[in-house]
């Protein structure tokens, strides 16, 4: 093996400056006098291996010329390592640090690092003893190699010395060591992405650096060079620069033979041949070829099973494209893998294999559920759960699980997480998967000494397929190669083992080689079962509307229909989550059918019985609207179509929830997908980042004000996550459209993917980025993606409705159209030129297809588009699929993410390889976040366990649940679970500055909603007493209203409506004595704040309130002006929205329970509300309402921290001498 060149002393000597003094900035590492260091590329990368605080070993790269290739690849190579350590998957590296050092020039990765490799002498030996091990491992790496692959990643340098080789114990019982393998040494990777994405940009970079690297190689690795590799090397061919991810399937093909075919003992008739082989390879493609032809025919060793052989050979074919891709080789060997183990194991006879059940354990299980319907604990019940788990197991496989049930159980006691845990092996049946572990037999009370019988394994545990979908993923598993055979285990009784041990084949051999270690952490666990939850509570939702009817009376097209009681039960306890639900919370049909429509216009859908279960396969097979509600289980109905009729025994439900189905739908297929991204998942959990080379970015974000230019560049350099949050008026949207811009034009051939929720929030943000790529000359390809129902609702910026792509394409298709007409009216080309028969043929023919092509230009305008526009239910794969080869965007930006629950944030983000959330969790939340809140608590009080897991979790599910939010608010927690040896960063900030609110409006805001947050150094909770959201210079902006006359001069005003008559409110919620005050104080003003010149999207005046019924009273009862009434809106449609004058109407008025305050004031007890409420103003906010009674809240519950922002509110409102009585303005007016 070749000696690798000790870096210069000045380098060494950095290094010890930076990782190792006292004073080391970051880390206190320690150098190995042993391992020196090496130059992997000349003045560009090295590499040393480093002693952590520890004493564990950890491998540094450094990179120099950052302005240069060096920053390039160190930007490439965080990337990747960023995205396939999040795997945690036992052979991809886990990445613990890294920066760029502006002051000296250069950057560095740290990961974790193995002290040997496959490359020391023996190492390949060793693993091609065990042929079964080798065979495992090749497994392994093939499964790793392919979730690099899914990400468009490819090792490009895969040979015994860039895979470490690690030891983790022996097996107790045969003292075989236990060891891994894990690929490491990425640089080429990077390297030859970097020259590719260069060149297909249109920026030259010399291919010869990246040559003299492979050439600068040991002679050891050209066994694994693939052959269009060694054409580019040897043979100067420019072609094989750009080669595939089949370049590691070839690479891997050699590790294969070498492990499952060349001979290592000389004792082997094939020793010499393969030693004369692999010595006789030389640089040269001739050589290559031959040395490749001769392990090609060495795979016809007869003691190599057929379909290895068979794989093999396609994975050493001499042409890429007739390699199989990492995909289908892993498929290969894992549908096969049981077969394949077996094929290369010596060979035996089928046996009998002994599974326990406990027939106790069953009874809580198996029996509750409905699976078997006689007790387990009866001999007939037992015999029916034998022949139940015979059906159930025949066929079977066997598989591994590395934590065993802990990841679907919290354990109450160490005792009981040591038997979760111990339960690793899995069988797999036709509907669950059944959890086991070896059977222990107790030893007498006078020894103490249990023994493990190895011949009988233990079922423990089970859980329905659906909870425990992740096991399907699962490279290893092997069918059962023999007869199962059950017996009931009692817990306190002795087992006679004796039939077991002289007829039973023992498990161990099959079990130890399906085994490898890869856990599923705790938190990837209860977020896996959070969204699994809140998918089946969205389901309930549904459920609970849909109800089975027979129909009791007909009259021409009308029928009165009755709830089916005998389906609805059969409905509602097939399962446990649904059956708390409908008994809880659902609304009986009558009541629900009657709230929501009781006009009759609201159609709704009558389905067929199919089975006792309705029939939406066939869809709707009448439409009816509601009449009357005879009792709450009695509706009468009347038909809307004329040859419709009502089925005898049917189903009915609103007809708008097919939607909502179909939605919900999308989203748990985006769960889905969300959940098998781990990369991902750990940054939503965890985020973490290394931030790049803000260099590149430094003229960036220079006209914007406060910290907003960093946050830009951090942004920007932050891979592959960065969460902003950004209070009302801070600008968040202008930080976005300049970070967007500067992407797009620093790399024009990237595509971005924009979200949010609502149609307002992403047309604001997408009009801002548009503007701003015109300011800066940008030529942008730009889809706006929406439904016609959106389209149809006007829900659009009519800006944006130019962008939708059937919009385009109309478009495209009439200027071809047109261009076709005036070049035959014309008789020639735009470019002059004549027009000659033949052409004219041409152009008029082409003017007749055009519009046959609508669908594909369509298609190609979407796919091609750098800037794609969708809310979060539209990112949906066949509405915003990519035309690349990974199919994902190269970033996502979520806007308004605090508003999105999981379930619809999962829909953009599994479309992209980075990520950008954008928020406030402090303004509103989720849609209906405490429905799910008070289900939990139900959840808990039940006496299901499965339930009570849930309950039992709702702290933990909330989190998850509030996602944005917990990742501010749970930066300590994490901070302290944090490796010592990590060095990431968290890729979080806040924006500080606002710009939209007066000072004296911002005051409010800031005191009561903003006056605590994590310091991101310290990882501690800081108070900030007068609140740290700040106002920037020029917000203190006078309104125009002249009357009446105590608006003049303020920005800040409380209308108490204490003492005026009738502003008591009332239920559902409304309060008349309230409108009544608005009216009289919006006819007072002068001048009028809205013209009809004014852009009715830049609003100068709202009317808000948090209540339906008050918006309302005060649309169609008050009185109000002609003027105001377009501008009327509840707090919640108004969320991101801004006008210069904004009104508020309270409502709540009555005191009702002095130690409730939820009874009192209702919605806004919650401080995000209000927020929202309090924070749209820019010029001047007037709050209507009964001040003392928002005040006694806080003071009659000084316990309740929750609702202290009103004693915040209102002493701030006091300060500013800005209460007014509307008693007295009522009543001077009437004097007047």
């Amino acid at each position: 093996m070749g000696k690798s060149l000790a870096p210069a002393p000045e380098i060494t000597e950095e290094i010890e400056r930076l990782f190792c003094g006292p004073n080391a900035l970051y880390g206190r590492y320690r150098q190995m006098s042993e391992e020196p260091g090496e130059i992997v590329i000349p003045d560009t990368l090295y590499r040393f291996t480093l002693l952590d605080p520890d004493s564990q070993r950890v491998s540094l790269q450094v990179y120099k010329g950052i302005a240069t290739i060096g920053g390039a690849l160190w930007t490439r190579e965080v990337r990747a390592l960023l995205r396939v350590s999040a795997r945690q998957h036992p052979v991809l590296p886990l990445i613990l640090g890294g920066a760029y050092v502006d002051e000296s020039d250069l950057a560095f990765v740290i990961t974790e690092a193995a002290r040997y490799r496959l490359s020391d002498e023996g190492a390949m030996a060793y693993v091609a003893s065990n042929r079964e091990q080798a065979l495992r491992q090749l497994a392994l790496l093939a499964h790793g190699l392919s979730l690099l692959h899914e990400q468009g990643l490819t090792h490009r340098n895969l040979h015994p010395d860039s895979i470490e080789y690690i030891e983790d114990g022996e097996d107790p019982g045969t003292r075989d060591v236990r060891f891994g393998l894990r690929l490491s040494r990425f640089e080429m990777s990077a390297m030859v992405s970097n020259l590719v994405r260069r060149q297909l940009g249109g920026e030259r970079l010399p291919a010869d650096a990246l040559r003299r690297l492979y050439l600068g190689s040991s002679d050891e690795t050209l066994p694994y060079c693939p052959p269009e590799r060694a054409q580019w090397l040897f043979e100067d061919d420019p072609s094989g620069s750009f080669e595939s991810d089949r370049a590691d399937v070839y690479a891997l093909g050699v590790l294969a033979w070498c492990w499952l075919v060349k001979a290592y003992s000389s004792q082997d008739r094939s020793f010499e041949q393969d030693r004369v082989a692999w010595s006789g390879l030389e640089r040269s493609l001739g050589s290559v070829r031959k040395f490749n032809e001769y392990m090609r025919a060495r795979l016809q060793d007869p003691r190599l099973p057929r379909p290895l052989a068979a794989l093999l050979r396609d994975m050493l074919a001499w042409e890429p494209r007739d390699r199989p891709s990492i995909f289908a080789v892993l498929r290969d060997l894992t549908q096969d893998y049981g077969r394949l183990v077996a094929s290369i194991s010596q060979v035996s006879e089928p046996g009998v294999f002994y599974v326990g059940f406990m027939p106790d354990e069953s009874k809580k299980t198996l029996y509750k559920w409905g699976w078997v319907d006689q007790d387990p604990m009866g001999d007939e019940g037992r015999e029916q759960l034998r022949g139940f788990l015979e059906d159930e197991l025949r066929g079977a496989e066997v598989l591994y699980c590395p934590e065993g049930f802990s990841g679907y159980r919290r354990a109450q006691t160490e005792q009981e997480l040591r038997s979760l845990r111990a339960a690793k092996y899995v069988l797999v049946g036709k509907q669950a998967y059944w959890f086991c572990d070896f059977y222990v037999e107790p030893g007498p009370a006078y020894s103490r000494e249990d023994r493990r019988v190895e011949k009988l394994l233990l079922i423990k545990y089970v859980i329905h397929q659906r909870r425990g979908w992740r096991l399907s993923e699962t490279p290893l598993r092997r069918g059962i190669p023999g007869e199962l055979r059950f017996l009931p285990v009692w817990v306190k009784r002795a087992l006679e083992l004796d039939q077991v041990r002289a007829e039973g084949r023992t498990w161990k051999p099959l079990l130890q080689s399906i085994e490898f270690e890869r856990s599923t952490p705790e938190w990837m666990t209860v977020m896996d079962d959070a969204l699994s939850f809140l998918i089946a509570f969205r389901h309930c939702e549904l459920d609970a509307r849909v109800f089975p009817f027979e129909v009791l009376q007909r009259s021409g097209n009308v029928a009165d229909l009755r709830l089916d009681t005998t389906r609805d039960r059969r409905l509602q306890f097939n399962d446990a989550l649904r059956s708390l639900y409908f008994r809880e919370v659902r609304t009986p049909m009558g009541r629900l059918l009657e709230s929501l429509d009781g006009e009759g216009t609201v159609p709704l859908a009558i389905y067929g019985d199919a089975g006792g279960t309705p029939d939406f396969r066939a869809g709707p097979i009448a439409k009816a609207v509601f009449k009357r509600r005879l009792d709450d289980d009695t509706v009468q109905v009347q038909l809307l179509g004329e040859n419709q009729s009502f089925p005898d025994n049917g189903w009915i439900r609103p007809d708008e929830d097919q939607g909502s189905y179909s939605q919900l739908v999308r989203q748990e297929d985006a769960v889905q997908e969300l959940l098998r991204a781990r990369s991902l998942l750990h940054q939503l959990h965890s985020p973490t980042a290394i931030k790049g080379i803000r260099a590149r970015w430094s003229n960036v974000g220079s006209d914007l004000s406060g910290r907003s230019p960093d946050i830009v560049k951090d942004m920007l350099s932050s891979e592959p996550f960065y969460g902003l949050h950004g209070p009302p008026g801070t600008g968040k949207t202008t930080v976005a459209s300049v970070a967007v811009s500067a992407h797009l034009r620093s790399d024009p051939s990237q595509r971005v993917l924009i979200s949010s929720q609502s149609h307002y929030a992403l047309d604001n943000l997408a009009l801002r980025i548009l503007d701003r790529c015109r300011k800066e000359k940008q030529d942008v390809v730009a889809v706006r993606v929406a439904s016609n129902f959106a389209v149809a609702e006007e829900k659009l910026h009519p800006r944006m409705e130019a962008l939708l792509p059937e919009r385009q394409a109309t478009d495209t298709v009439d200027r071809i159209k047109r261009a076709c007409r005036k070049a035959l009216d014309e008789h020639k080309l735009p470019d002059g030129r004549a027009l000659d028969e033949p052409l004219k043929a041409l152009v008029s023919d082409w003017m007749s297809q055009a519009p046959r092509v609508e669908l594909e230009i369509r298609d190609r305008i979407r796919r091609g588009a750098n800037l794609v526009f969708a809310t979060t239910g539209a990112c949906t794969e066949r509405n915003v699929s990519t035309g690349g080869t990974s199919g994902l965007y190269d970033w996502v930006i979520v806007e308004e993410a605090a508003r999105a629950w999981p379930t619809e944030l999962a829909q953009p983000l599994v479309r992209g390889l980075r990520w950008t959330l954008i928020g406030d969790h402090f303004q509103l939340p989720a849609f209906d976040e405490l429905s799910v809140q008070g289900f939990l608590e139900a959840c808990q009080r039940s006496d299901v366990d499965e339930l009570r897991l849930h309950g039992d979790r709702r702290t933990a599910y909330m989190d998850v649940f509030r996602l944005f939010g917990s990742l501010f608010d749970n930066r300590s927690d994490r901070r302290e679970a944090r490796p010592r040896s990590s060095r990431l960063t968290e890729p979080l900030d806040e924006l500080d500055l606002q710009f939209r609110m007066h000072p004296d409006i911002c005051r409010i805001v800031s005191q009561a909603f903003y006056c605590e947050r994590i310091d991101p150094a310290s990882g501690e909770r800081k108070l900030y007493p007068e609140g740290w959201l700040k106002s920037a210079p020029g917000t203190a902006l006078p309104h125009a209203l002249t009357r009446p006359s105590f608006l003049r001069g303020r920005a800040l005003l409380w209308l108490d409506t204490q003492d005026v008559e009738d502003t008591n409110d009332q239920r559902a919620w409304k309060n008349e004595g309230e409108a009544r005050v608005i009216k009289h104080l919006l006819a007072q003003m002068s001048p009028v704040p809205v013209t009809g010149g004014r852009d009715a999207r830049d609003d100068a005046f709202a009317l808000l309130t948090p209540y339906s019924a008050q918006k309302e009273d005060l649309m169609l009862r008050a009185g109000l002006p002609d003027w105001a009434i377009p501008h009327l809106h509840t707090v919640d449609s108004f969320q991101g929205r801004e006008a210069d004058v904004v009104v508020v109407s309270l409502v709540r008025s009555v005191q009702r329970d002095e130690k409730r305050p939820e009874t009192n004031i209702g919605y806004l007890v919650s401080p995000n509300r209000v927020n929202v409420l309090l924070s749209r103003a820019r010029k001047l906010l007037i709050i209507v309402g009964r001040l003392s009674h928002f005040e006694q809240q806080a003071i009659l519950n000084p316990e309740r921290k929750d609702i202290q922002f009103w004693s915040t509110i209102i002493t701030e409102i006091r300060r500013q001498g800005a209460v007014v009585s509307a008693a007295k303005v009522l009543s001077a007016e009437r004097d007047s």
